[in-house]
């Protein structure tokens, strides 16, 4: 199910990147640019923000008051963007909201609205624990994990290793003491002295 989900968030963003660009079909150029024209600016991070709550929600790391917080404070960080950027920019959601407010409170009222909305989306998010601490844990958690497993893999790397070393010096020693039949007789006896001095520099070495 989590790698139906990121690999359906991953082209979104994609979409949504390269939205203006040749790389892309018409169906994915479309998705991209509708994406921009509802959120504005928005659109770049609204993706990642869904990937974490997805995430957190299956992990039980966040609740439903997190999961609201996270969404108003989205939307809160949304509407902001009709005071700091031009409104063509900003999409529609935060263009038509301004439109109907600004008539009426002007902008400082609407700029309060705004504050109100972020005040109560970090109050929700911060009220019963830290869920960015929870979220910090998991990541250890899973990085701890991964460590011990390198270590656990490079020990059984090492340990093949030294097997195969072990094997060879001693497929090398016995190697030594294979008698060779067709040794004349006379010669026999200065041969099994050489090979003794070899069987006892290779067992020194290899020691």
């Amino acid at each position: 199910m989590l790698n139906v989900i990121s690999l359906v968030l991953t082209y979104l963003v994609f979409a949504t990147i390269f939205h203006d660009t040749k790389m892309v079909g018409e169906f994915t150029m479309s998705l991209g640019t509708n994406h921009i024209a509802l959120f504005g600016y928005m659109a770049y991070l609204d993706v990642f923000l869904l990937a974490y709550l997805i995430y957190a929600y299956i992990k039980k790391i966040v609740d439903f008051d997190a999961i609201l917080g996270w969404t108003l404070l989205f939307l809160s960080l949304t509407l902001l963007q009709a005071l700091i950027f031009d409104l063509k920019d900003v999409g529609i959601i935060a263009g038509i909201i301004y439109s109907i407010m600004a008539p009426t409170v002007g902008k400082i009222g609407y700029g309060a609205f705004v504050f109100f909305s972020l005040t109560i989306s970090i109050l929700l998010l911060t009220e019963e624990e830290n869920h960015f601490v929870k979220l910090y844990e998991e990541i250890k958690e899973v990085i701890n994990l991964n460590q011990e497993r390198t270590f656990c893999k490079e020990q059984e790397d090492l340990f093949s290793k030294q097997s195969s070393s072990t094997s060879k010096r001693k497929r090398a020693i016995d190697n030594l003491d294979i008698e060779n039949y067709y040794t004349p007789p006379k010669a026999k006896t200065k041969l099994e002295r050489e090979r003794e001095k070899l069987r006892k520099v290779a067992t020194q070495a290899f020691s």
